[in-house]
């Protein structure tokens, strides 16, 4: 037994340094485990099947040596670490030739010799040399006295934490061998009815694994004809719909706003909706509880509600495969991401819709799904953009839900027949700027604006630049532009560095502002004063001023949008002072001795074109935008005139 302790203790001891780390060339060597190496390269997946079919008729699991001819080993002791991979110790009937089978992805993943560690599959680039570090962290309490030869018979594990894996690498390939042999009774995703579950740990256990792929019929149909067993759920909907979101490592940033915004323009048509919310799955038979996807599921939930539409949303989050599928099988389309969100709705139920992805390298899937569901609609890949392109475990990302909206409005009116509206779609780089600015500055940006907002900051840093004194300029800027005035307003950025070199300037025309306010209630005319401070008239101050450069051109938008906002809170506050003293109420206009100089103002071109602005804001769909230009141009001639 010398061999084998010191064979463990050189891999507790500094693997990387102890063993030589290679590839295994199995065209150097003969054998089973060259063969199978062979079989995997060439994804010969029925050659492999047919090696499992014929293990299964024996006792206890055989191997030749993987380096050395002629000789047989035998699994003598499997360990898991409760998440993907299997470890099995092998040793030959003189105890002189142990080593170890890593498997994940593959029948033969890593083999460890005391000669070398050889690479058979690597399956994922990234986890070859960390199923190794797992496997020391596994091994440290192994009583090393019990890895000896003798007769142990095995059976298979379906152990896994991760449903695709469990589905892809082991599943599909479990119910095509033909055994009677047990299955380790532990962590489940779907167990077939036929199972022979076992709890006894004197047995070596191997992941049945073979070729990875997509879900075959008969497997689709296995796991359908066992969920809806005496299964019946009815509901009175005009619209059932499947939502697969991710959001255990990645995750679809506006989602919050594109959700509610896709049922929204879906509700014109169908007034009584249900939809279901996919989340993480639970082992078999089990129901779990997961924080991070009922959060996100309150979240998106409570502005649906915000709709006031006949919406119902129910989370299926920590249901099991067995439950999801029976609800799926209601549902009329699925709009859902093709990672392991894809399993329930596509690759079992096969339900039509939308399918979209967090990164391109998915596109092929996504296009494999489709082949299997015609009337499925796919994701434009230039739609969409990937947060981290380097770490794909945990890369968030954006599409612009008008797209996916287009998307399933295709796919219904092919399944109900029902005409639909399209959107037009911003372009996606539109969106993420949108996102970054709004999670930087805290404050909601519309999307039209989002472009003239690098114009807007260029603007403001050629002021701090060139040291700008000009304070009527200065004033307009930190007092009538609202997104500017919030974003040099924020603590840390960089652009405080603008207010801070301005201080005593900006203090000094607040104050003189102030005063100015002050003097000009006291002296001005009143009625005329009155007319000055409506909206109307404040709007078409502001069109005049702002209409005399481009620049004031580009920040207009913003500038307008600002004075209603305040002009509303300034209603508002005065409405409150006259409800809490109503001796503070303003007299009519027709008290006033100026009430006749100061109807004129009405009929001035500051007037009117805020006149003309408010109408068009108001007209139905605010059509009235489209020819305000030429309105403003008839009032202008009017005004001349007179």
């Amino acid at each position: 037994m010398n061999i084998v302790y010191d064979f463990i203790n050189k891999l507790l001891c500094g693997w990387k340094n102890n063993f030589k780390i290679q590839n295994y060339n199995y065209r150097q060597y003969s054998g089973e485990v060259s063969h199978i190496a062979y079989l995997q390269e060439k994804r010969d997946e029925n050659a492999l099947i047919n090696f499992w079919n014929e293990k299964v008729k024996d006792q206890y699991f055989e191997l030749d040596h993987p380096l050395y001819e002629g000789i047989k080993t035998r699994a003598v002791f499997s360990c898991h670490n409760e998440t993907i991979d299997n470890f099995i110790f092998f040793i030959d009937s003189e105890n002189k030739h142990p080593w170890w089978l890593i498997q994940y992805c593959s029948l033969i993943n890593t083999i460890i010799t005391p000669d070398g560690i050889f690479f058979v599959s690597i399956g994922w680039e990234g986890a070859k040399l960390g199923t190794i570090g797992t496997l020391i962290k596994t091994i440290k309490n192994v009583d090393i006295s019990n890895l000896h030869f003798k007769d142990i018979e095995f059976g298979f594990t379906l152990e896994s934490n991760r449903p695709a894996h469990y589905l892809y690498h082991m599943l599909i390939h479990y119910v095509k061998i033909n055994h009677h042999k047990k299955v380790k009774n532990k962590n489940i995703f779907f167990l077939p009815n036929y199972t022979d579950l076992s709890n006894d740990e004197n047995m070596v256990y191997l992941l049945p694994c073979a070729i990875m792929r997509n879900i075959p019929s008969e497997i689709r149909s296995l796991m359908l004809q066992e969920s809806l067993f005496n299964k019946n759920i009815k509901y009175n909907h005009d619209l059932i719909i499947w939502l697969g979101i991710p959001g255990e490592r990645r995750t679809w940033l506006t989602q919050l706003e594109g959700i509610p915004s896709i049922l929204k323009n879906i509700a014109r048509y169908f007034p009584k909706i249900k939809v279901y919310v996919d989340g993480m799955t639970a082992y078999d038979g089990e129901r779990i509880e997961v924080a991070d996807n009922l959060k996100a599921f309150k979240a998106i939930k409570a502005e649906v509600d915000k709709l006031n539409l006949d919406i119902d949303m129910e989370s299926l989050s920590g249901y099991d495969y067995r439950s999801k599928i029976c609800y799926c099988s209601t549902c009329d389309i699925a709009i859902s991401d093709i990672a392991t969100t894809a399993i329930t709705p596509f690759e079992i139920c096969t339900k039509p819709g939308v399918a979209f992805y967090f990164h391109n390298n998915m596109l092929s899937h996504a296009r494999a799904i489709k082949a299997e569901i015609p009337l499925l609609q796919i994701l434009n890949p230039s739609y969409l953009i990937t947060t981290n392109e380097r770490n794909l475990n945990s890369a968030d990302f954006h599409i612009p839900w008008q797209h996916l909206y287009n998307l399933a409005a295709q796919s219904l009116e092919e399944i109900k027949g029902v005409k639909m509206h399209r959107l037009d779609v911003p372009p996606v780089a539109l969106v993420a700027k949108q996102y970054d600015l709004e999670k930087e500055l805290s404050i909601k940006i519309p999307i039209e604006s989002v472009a003239l907002f690098d114009k807007v900051k260029q603007e403001l840093n050629k002021i701090s630049k060139e040291q700008e004194s000009n304070k009527e300029l200065l004033t307009q800027i930190i007092s009538s532009n609202m997104i500017l005035q919030d974003y040099a307003n924020k603590e840390n950025l960089q652009d405080q560095s603008i207010i801070n070199q301005n201080k005593n300037l900006i203090a000094e025309l607040l104050y003189c502002k102030e005063q100015n306010l002050i003097l000009e209630q006291k002296l001005a005319p009143k009625a005329k004063s009155r007319i000055h401070n409506q909206l109307s008239y404040k709007l078409g101050q502001a069109m005049i001023e702002n209409s005399k450069s481009i620049w004031g051109y580009i920040r207009m938008p913003y500038v307008l949008s600002y004075i209603k906002d305040m002009h509303k809170k300034e209603q508002i506050a005065y409405n409150e002072k006259i409800k809490a003293n109503p001796n503070l109420k303003l007299p009519p206009l027709e008290s006033y001795p100026d009430y006749k100089e100061a109807l004129k103002e009405k009929e001035c071109l500051t007037y009117k074109l805020g006149e003309a602005m408010i109408a068009a804001d108001k007209s139905p769909l605010k059509l009235g935008y489209l020819s305000l230009w030429f309105k403003c141009k008839n009032i202008q001639k009017e005004c001349k005139k007179r």
